[in-house]
C-alpha cells in the first residue's frame, strides 16, 4: 500500500469521527514525524487508537464537532 493511500485512510478515519481535516492532517504529521507508520495494522485502527490514547487535541476537536 502506498504511503499516501495509507495516510489518506488514516486522516479520513478521523474526519469520519468529527475531526476537521486540517486538524487530522496535523495530527498525522505530528504522530508520525519521528517514526514511520506501522503499516502492518490498518490505518483506521491506528487512527482510532491515537484518538483513544494520545489524542487530547483530536478528542477535543471531535467533541466540539459533535
Amino acid at each position: 500500500m502506498s504511503a499516501y493511500y495509507w495516510q489518506k485512510r488514516w486522516v479520513d478515519a478521523l474526519v469520519e469521527k468529527g475531526v476537521e481535516r486540517s486538524t487530522a492532517e496535523t495530527l498525522y504529521a505530528s504522530t508520525y514525524s519521528k517514526e514511520a507508520a506501522d503499516q502492518s495494522k490498518s490505518p483506521e485502527l491506528q487512527a482510532m487508537l491515537m484518538l483513544d490514547i494520545n489524542g487530547s487535541k483530536a478528542k477535543t476537536a471531535a467533541r466540539a464537532a459533535a
